[in-house]
């Protein structure tokens, strides 16, 4: 394990947010600007034949309208892709994680790579009076005493 390994489920995760985040852009512009209305007059074809108005709605068939729909399933399929991606990682991450034996280590090394929080995060939530800079230490320790570059 590598200390780049050690981020890669960082940045994947960091990956997955933009990606979803470009879904929503794309969602809100086919639903607000290639959205349409219509009304239509039709009544049931039985007895009693009472006419009644319907309103339609849905997304334009536009060619922007058809690009920005296959961007958007580009996009999902990438987010598939990229999550199947950081599930494997976060497999094989806490499998590394289980060998660890010191339990304040372990959590250490889980709260900063596996769940990507900062030093300063990791500290509150280690708690015991720990500084960022105290538990970043525990972890360079013992990254450097297992080896890892």
């Amino acid at each position: 394990m590598t200390r780049q390994e050690l981020k890669t489920l960082y940045h994947l995760n960091r990956e997955i947010e933009t990606h979803t985040k470009h879904i929503a852009e794309l969602k809100d512009l086919l639903e607000n600007r290639h959205r349409t209305t219509d009304t239509v007059r039709g009544s049931a074809t039985e007895y009693p034949f009472t006419e009644r108005i319907f309103k339609i709605e849905g997304t334009e068939s536009t060619a922007e309208a058809r690009a920005v729909m296959r961007e958007l399933e580009k996009a999902r399929a990438l987010v598939g892709v990229l999550k199947r991606q950081a599930a494997r990682e976060y497999r094989r991450l806490l499998k590394w994680v289980d060998s660890i034996e010191d339990a304040q280590t372990r959590e250490i090394i889980v709260l900063r790579y596996v769940n990507g929080l900062s030093w300063q995060q990791v500290a509150a939530s280690v708690g015991g009076g720990n500084t960022a800079d105290s538990v970043r230490k525990v972890a360079a320790r013992y990254l450097k005493a297992r080896g890892v570059k």
